[in-house]
């Protein structure tokens, strides 16, 4: 399978924002907020190398604790897990919400990016690199993570939906994921998607994955897990207990100063405000950094006058007998998106953390807290921004002379840019050639028979006007036939919008990785990952599958 990349400036497509275009530029005031790692050669962080150094007792609960999770791991990935064993091994992390079928395209570049990352660190450093995937599953907003934009042949994003009540701010992880749900999708799959070998390849594997799933996000681990079984990606479940016991100093350093945050990140975003960066976490006062799991449901925590209150119940407590149920109960604890990266970054022996431009934006705002909790940060590797496209889809680009940016432009627009075809030029020059030598004919026999014979006169005009609507009508015929091109031609441009950029997004913000497994298989994800570590991931990519 032969498969070609284009890369392209940010300035022309790809993530926008101040922030990200920031992360890439040396010279931008964001790097003194972010340890942004230069992605072509990254050094190895002393801080973060000795802050794990000599934990062998939490690296032993790390590695029996992902081991206990019991997701099917591939040859690769247990010799991956087995490796971090390894006092100096290290990992790159990446962190998504369980989303429906692997969620948006940006997961996959995420994991690629992290994959990718810890394969080149892994070498220039001497060490094991262990990529791995943070699952978000705590994450209790169920309408962000229940549907999946499929990129349909007729063109375009197809939605399929997975429609159930959802009570109270239940988080993924605790969401059944049953067979049921899974025939709903191939039944939606085979509404939008022609029978051929790879859908039906699909087909059975999503059948194989929902065998080893109870729960949504088990389908969102071994889905990942499976698509990148020869590379040693390993999964991590913040939510199991081994995890929760891991965090406990970092939430007990939040009980303990539960306003500290709010001034930390105030101090940030007057700081980022000044430098005219936009502040994207804007918390209400007395909100905590953390969840309270009761009832089934997470649940916020505020702090009034020295007391917790845990909202939506009668339930409260002080410090002190808050600090006791975080002692009997790690479990009930969860970390709110601002103070996951720490959790992560504790428990963890991080190198790197790969990051979106929205997560880059966040982390901006977050130091003072990882001074506070005295977490040496890892490197922030911003994600690979990358578009996949079809070998046809290449040829109807280069058909209508464009290039991948130009899509961003309005559909009448690039149509002023289609020249009438060269056949329809020469038609109608030929046209009107004839136009006028029929003219110059009709001239000179009226001349000539109002001289011999007048009665021919009206019989001449009446015969050449019949000439003269028949190239009427030939002239009409041609121009129809331009019309049904331009249209042809229109609807390619609109098939390439709503394939590369659906409603004016980037591909990687809508669609999923469903589409692209149906059309061609899982036999472009190796070459893939051995082409992306090449990439110095300042730019788009635009990757090719199929011959």
């Amino acid at each position: 399978m032969t498969s070609t990349v284009q890369s392209i400036n940010f300035s022309d497509l790809g993530p926008t924002g101040k922030y990200w275009l920031g992360a890439f530029d040396p010279n931008s005031p964001i790097h003194r907020f972010l340890p942004l790692g230069p992605l072509d050669s990254i050094s190895l962080s002393e801080e973060r190398n000795q802050y794990w150094r000599d934990r062998t007792t939490d690296r032993k609960i790390l590695v029996e604790g992902i081991g206990n999770s019991n997701l099917p791991l591939s040859s690769t990935q247990s010799a991956a897990l087995e490796r971090l064993n390894d006092p100096s091994s290290l990992c790159v992390v990446t962190g998504q919400q369980p989303g429906l079928a692997g969620g948006p395209l940006y997961t996959f570049n995420k994991i690629l990016s992290a994959v990718v990352f810890a394969k080149r660190l892994e070498s220039e450093w001497d060490r094991p690199v262990i990529p791995i995937l943070w699952d978000g599953g705590e994450d209790h907003d169920y309408e962000e993570i229940n549907h999946l934009d499929w990129l349909s042949f007729q063109g375009g994003p197809v939605r399929f939906e997975i429609d159930r009540t959802v009570e109270g701010d239940r988080p993924a992880y605790t969401l059944p994921f049953d067979s049921s749900q899974l025939d709903f999708l191939i039944e939606f799959i085979g509404s939008v998607h022609p029978p051929t070998d790879y859908r039906q390849s699909l087909e059975e594997f999503l059948q194989e994955i929902q065998g080893q799933s109870k729960t949504w996000t088990d389908f969102f681990d071994i889905l990942w897990l499976k698509i990148f079984s020869n590379h040693p990606l390993l999964v991590f479940r913040p939510w199991e207990p081994f995890a929760r016991e891991m965090a406990h100093p970092i939430f007990a350093e939040e009980i303990n100063r539960p306003e500290a945050f709010h001034s930390e990140i105030a101090e940030a975003s007057q700081e980022l405000e000044a430098l005219d960066f936009k502040p994207q976490i804007h918390k209400k006062e007395g909100l905590c950094s953390f969840f309270y799991w009761d009832g089934g449901e997470r649940r916020s925590v505020v702090h009034e006058e020295g007391t917790f209150y845990i909202q939506g119940t009668d339930q409260k407590f002080k410090k002190a007998d808050l600090l006791d149920e975080l002692k009997n109960n790690p479990t009930a604890f969860s970390p709110s998106a601002v103070l996951r990266p720490l959790v992560q970054d504790a428990i963890l022996p991080v190198a790197g953390s790969v990051l979106g431009p929205s997560e880059i934006a966040y982390h901006a705002q977050i130091g003072g807290m990882y001074e506070r909790h005295r977490i040496p940060r890892p490197f922030i590797l911003p994600r690979f921004s990358l578009s996949l496209v079809f070998p046809k889809q290449v040829a109807h680009l280069g058909e209508l002379g464009l290039a991948w940016p130009d899509l961003s432009r309005d559909e009448a627009e690039l149509m002023k840019g289609i020249v009438e075809s060269e056949f329809l030029r020469e038609g109608l020059e030929a046209i009107e050639n004839a136009k006028l030598a029929q003219t110059e004919t009709l001239i000179k026999l009226t001349e000539l028979a109002s001289q011999q014979s007048k009665g021919l006169i009206d019989p001449l005009n009446k015969q050449f006007g019949k000439v003269e609507k028949t190239l009427s009508q030939v002239e009409d015929l041609l121009r129809r036939d331009e019309m049904k091109r331009q249209e042809s031609l229109r609807q390619r441009i609109v098939g390439l919008k709503e394939a590369f950029l659906p409603e004016g997004d980037l591909q990687e913000r809508v669609y999923g990785i469903l589409p692209f497994l149906a059309r061609y298989g899982q036999e472009w994800i190796d070459p893939l990952v051995e082409t992306a570590d090449q990439w110095d991931g300042k730019r788009h990519y635009v990757y090719r599958l199929g011959g």
